[in-house]
């Protein structure tokens, strides 16, 4: 009996022993420990970026270690970045292979988030080298879409879509991947941020005034909605929407430096919102304008899918 008493603890051990080999969550102190840097990658405001392998099983992975490991709400965020990869289970965004970033309130721990690494280029860089048709663009937004659809319907907005932040698998236009969720919104147990609203999140490709300092809309998904009719203006023309109107009150596309862009044909399309009866007008190439009107609601993304005007060819035109 004592025997077997013995042979069970020592199976719960090794059990428990198992369990946290295999745990995504790992107490190490820095990501150098745990890892084999390959390469230094652009990192962001967020973190220094690596290509890795871990030293245990090799697995190739991308490691962002923090940029600013004293500030308590940059760590927690830091924290916030990493359960995204770690519970959300989507697809289109990478998963996470390992974190100490649960270990943020302890200040000697240099926090790190690992994930999978994934083969592609930016958006940015895809662009750079590339002139790409209306067809590819549009079908690489609904792709982006989904993504994004799938990340609001687990309570998350990523407030910083933009052109770095998106790799396109292997080259593939279709298979866009979103990155980088370090200003992302979503709930987590006894986190919380006193400061944001009084701060500026988002980004400088396309600013948005629910993400200005002292908003108090900061949750808001039509922001990703915004993004992403700003990724689509740039994989069209190469420009920056920068903001949704300028100080002569001038659309994205009435400014000079894209007058001289060949975008050919005015194209546009409507949809009908059927959730909330609301209408979304998207006007690509020369004429785009995209108006977003109140009561969109947290399904809005389904509204812009969108681009099914490219299926049964019916276009409808809107003047300058």
């Amino acid at each position: 009996m004592v025997g077997q008493v013995n042979l069970r603890d020592a199976s719960d051990k090794l059990g428990a022993m198992n369990a946290a080999e295999h745990s995504n969550w790992v107490n190490a102190s820095r990501w150098l420990d745990r890892f084999d840097q390959q390469e230094a990658l652009p990192g962001g405001g967020q973190g220094e970026a690596y290509r890795a392998l871990r030293k245990s099983d090799q697995t190739p992975a991308f490691v962002k270690a923090i940029k600013s490991p004293k500030d308590p709400e940059r760590r927690a965020r830091f924290f916030r970045e990493a359960t995204a990869y770690d519970s959300f289970d989507i697809v289109g965004i990478p998963q996470l292979i390992e974190s100490n970033a649960h270990l943020h309130k302890e200040p000697s721990a240099q926090l790190y988030i690992a994930t999978t690494f994934i083969e592609g280029p930016t958006i940015r860089r895809w662009r750079a080298e590339t002139t790409p048709d209306l067809d590819t663009g549009v079908h690489m937004v609904l792709a982006l879409l989904q993504i994004l659809d799938a990340c609001h319907a687990k309570g998350c907005i990523h407030r910083d879509v933009k052109p770095d932040n998106i790799i396109l698998a292997g080259g593939d236009p279709a298979q866009p991947k979103l990155l980088d969720f370090g200003l992302s919104y979503h709930e987590v147990p006894d986190l919380e941020f006193q400061t944001e609203h009084g701060q500026e999140v988002g980004n400088r490709f396309l600013r948005l005034p629910e993400l200005s300092a002292g908003s108090l809309d900061k949750k808001d998904p039509r922001s990703d909605l915004s993004f992403a009719a700003g990724i689509l203006f740039y994989v069209l023309t190469g420009g920056h929407p920068d903001v949704l109107q300028d100080g002569y009150g001038r659309l994205p596309h009435q400014r000079s430096q894209l007058q001289a862009v060949d975008v050919g044909d005015a194209v546009a399309f409507q949809v009908n919102n059927c959730f909330h009866d609301v209408l979304l007008r998207t006007v690509v190439l020369r004429t785009l304008h995209v108006i977003w009107t109140e009561n969109l609601g947290d399904r809005g993304l389904h509204s812009i899918a969108l681009l099914y005007f490219l299926e049964d060819n019916e276009t409808a035109f809107f003047e300058n």
